[in-house]
């Protein structure tokens, strides 16, 4: 691996042309305590997140939760994950990281990882303790609505005024 150290102030930053990402090591200058940071590129931070997921995971899973895990966990853009933009982890991000991958590699659900699911625009609390709201479940709540839109004409031009009601579904 090849490496170039540059010096400003008092941080240290190794290039590693191998993994391409930066490392810088040092104190921070004003404020006394250590300072570690990596700054990797988006596109090598995700391909090592697939390569570890991919033993647990099909390919196309493995990218999906690594796209969340870079964007809503680390609040990358998914332009700038798409682009393959640089990102700053401190060592803290790169320890939230690595605990949530070995999460996922021990096949916990990603939404109890995070504490919620989407479902239909909205976003709910999920735990051990409920049923994730699965997306074929939205594709039928749909389903229905429009049904008794079909049904009842009157309902199409009171949106407002269709509820519908899921009891007993086991979501806590």
């Amino acid at each position: 691996s090849i490496q170039r150290r540059m010096y400003f102030s008092s941080i240290s930053i190794v290039v590693n042309s191998k993994i391409n990402a930066i490392f810088a090591v040092g104190k921070g200058e004003s404020y006394g305590f250590p300072l570690y940071l990596i700054i990797y590129s988006m596109n090598t931070l995700a391909q090592s997140i697939v390569a570890r997921l991919s033993v647990c995971y099909p390919q196309r899973e493995a990218r999906a939760l690594a796209r969340i895990l870079c964007c809503e966990v680390l609040g990358q853009s998914d332009v700038d994950f798409f682009v393959g933009k640089d990102t700053l982890l401190s060592e803290n991000q790169q320890q939230k990281v690595e605990d949530i991958l070995q999460r996922l590699l021990h096949f916990e659900p990603i939404q109890y990882i995070q504490g919620e699911a989407p479902f239909l625009g909205a976003r709910f609390k999920v735990t051990p303790a409920v049923l994730i709201p699965r997306p074929e479940t939205a594709e039928l709540v749909q389903l229905v609505a429009e049904e008794m839109r079909n049904r009842y004409p009157t309902l199409r031009s009171l949106n407002d005024s269709l509820h519908l009601l899921d009891i007993g579904t086991g979501s806590g």
